[in-house]
Order: C-alpha cells, then sequence, then structure tokens
C-alpha cells in the first residue's frame, strides 16, 4: 500500500507540471524523474523478495482451501468442527486476497502516470528538454510496475478471482 501510495504522490506532482513556469519545470522534472526511477527499482526489489514466498502461499493456501472445501463435502463431525473449518476457508482466502489487491493498487497507480502526464499539458510546453523526458516517462509508465509469482505469473485481482472461484 506504501509503493502504491508513493505511485500517486508522484502522479499528483507531475498532473501540476502543467500549472509551474518553465524554470520550476527544469528543476522539478529530474527530480520526479529520479523518484519516478527509486520506485520502480523498489518494486523490482520487493518482487525478487517477495516472489518465491508469495507462489509458494499462493499455492499451498490454494491446495489448502480445497482440502477444506473437500472436507467441507464429506462433512460428518459437530457444528463446532464445521465453524472451525469454514472460518479457516474465510481466513485463507482473505490472506491471499490482500496479496493480489495490495499488488493489483501497485500496478494500477504506477500504471495511472502515464494518463497523468497526458493531461499535465505536455504537448504545450515549449522549453525543448522537458517534452522529450516526459514523452519517455509516458512510454516508460504505459508497461506497469507489478508483481509476479517467480516470473510464472501477475500477481493480481484475477488471481484471486480464480482462487475465489473453487468457492
Amino acid at each position: 500500500a506504501f509503493i502504491s501510495k508513493e505511485f500517486d504522490i508522484l502522479r499528483d506532482d507531475f498532473g501540476q507540471l502543467g500549472q509551474k513556469f518553465s524554470q520550476q519545470r527544469k528543476v522539478l522534472i529530474p527530480k520526479l524523474v529520479e523518484r519516478h526511477c527509486e520506485l520502480l527499482e523498489t518494486v523490482e526489489k520487493l518482487e525478487e523478495i517477495l516472489s518465491p514466498s508469495s507462489l509458494i502461499d499462493f499455492l499451498f493456501s490454494s491446495i489448502v482451501i480445497c482440502l477444506n472445501i473437500f472436507q467441507l463435502m464429506i462433512f460428518t463431525g459437530d457444528a463446532s468442527n464445521l465453524m472451525f473449518n469454514i472460518l479457516f476457508i474465510i481466513a485463507s482466502t482473505s490472506r491471499i486476497g490482500m496479496l493480489c489487491f495490495f499488488a493489483q493498487l501497485i500496478k494500477d497507480s504506477s500504471q495511472q502516470i502515464s494518463d497523468t502526464i497526458f493531461d499535465c499539458g505536455w504537448e504545450d510546453m515549449r522549453d525543448l528538454e522537458t517534452r522529450p523526458i516526459l514523452q519517455f516517462i509516458m512510454m516508460r509508465s504505459q508497461k506497469p510496475a507489478k508483481l509476479t509469482f517467480m516470473k510464472f505469473s501477475e500477481i493480481n485481482v484475477e488471481q484471486y478471482g480464480s482462487v475465489s472461484n473453487f468457492l
């Protein structure tokens, strides 16, 4: 959530570029570009750290959810055992859901930077240094920062939906 909010702050700063004077933009744009690069590097590091454990967690949680659902289908115990299984399924599903939701936030907020720069009036900026830099950032921002399961699959709300389909 922190990284997605940092992308949102960066997006707001890019959105205000059209209101700045040319000299202010010349000072501000390199700082914004540097912040954008730092955020992208942070997402890459987070990907490197979380990717193996996220894949294992997602796979095992999916298997545990399936086994618990199977256990509910052949249920012959008392009501407390039934409630325990239902609560365990809800907890496992919500844990996967939070991971997928926050990864989706990072992806969406990083992708919105391109739209914000496009809407800030970059085409009306007269200085020759600013426009190419903003165009480059727009092109780079169209490829969103995202987290994956060991480059196997993207972590997003669609993956959560695939697990939720079992329920």
